[in-house]
């Protein structure tokens, strides 16, 4: 499968620091047996969402109830695993998409335990702009977006709603933080967003950052 050179999960690392896209180029993350299972239950969720008969797990049940209520409401549009793009640069898969009325609506589950807020995320931002672009005919009635994160081991289910004047904002700042990102030049700056990073164990900034804090 062809990855975005910025894809809106990794968004929180390369808006914070643009030279990780440079740096990361052609390495990928160790996988281990939270982020396996954290797969797992997405294809789970997804299954169960498209007519499967599998029992819910423990992690799924409140997203996929949280899905199928609004699934429910007349005249929804749902897209299970759905794949859209801002741009050639920016594209990838969001958990559940749920066009209604004057309302854009993006679900996403989250099976770790590190809490993850849905106010001002950006992997979602991008999603429901991502699907906007994506499906223009839907778009043009949308004047409302729902950005709702569903994480049982955290936060249980967080909805924020943002108008799409205010997400189109956003989306512009976004947008040239991108631009920055592909140039040459482009910084390199650490934090806790490193943790997530394929080139964590190899930035010259974070290792100078590890020097001085040991001094």
């Amino acid at each position: 499968m062809l990855h975005a050179q910025l894809s809106p999960s990794g968004s929180k690392r390369w808006l914070a620091c643009p030279g990780s896209v440079r740096l990361s180029e052609g390495l990928t993350r160790e996988s281990n047996a939270a982020a396996e299972r954290g797969t797992e239950e997405h294809e789970r969720a997804a299954a169960i969402l498209n007519g499967a008969l599998l029992e819910c797990s423990e992690d799924v049940v409140d997203y996929v109830t949280v899905v199928r209520n609004a699934m429910s409401q007349r005249g929804a549009v749902a897209m299970i695993e759905q794949r859209v793009a801002l741009n050639e640069h920016i594209f990838g898969t969001a958990d559940a998409l749920i066009f209604h009325k004057r309302t854009l609506s993006v679900f996403d589950l989250k099976t770790g335990r590190t809490p993850v807020d849905a106010m001002g995320n950006t992997q979602l931002m991008i999603y429901a702009a991502a699907a906007l672009r994506t499906f223009p005919d839907m778009a043009k009635k949308v004047r409302q977006i729902e950005l709702c994160i569903v994480q049982p081991h955290a936060h249980g289910v967080q909805r924020v709603f943002l108008q799409r004047s205010h997400l189109d904002a956003q989306i512009a700042g976004i947008m040239m933080m991108a631009s920055r990102a592909l140039t040459d030049d482009a910084p390199l700056i650490a934090g806790d967003h490193c943790l997530f990073c394929p080139a964590a164990s190899t930035c010259p900034v974070r290792k100078n950052e590890i020097v001085q804090s040991a001094k």
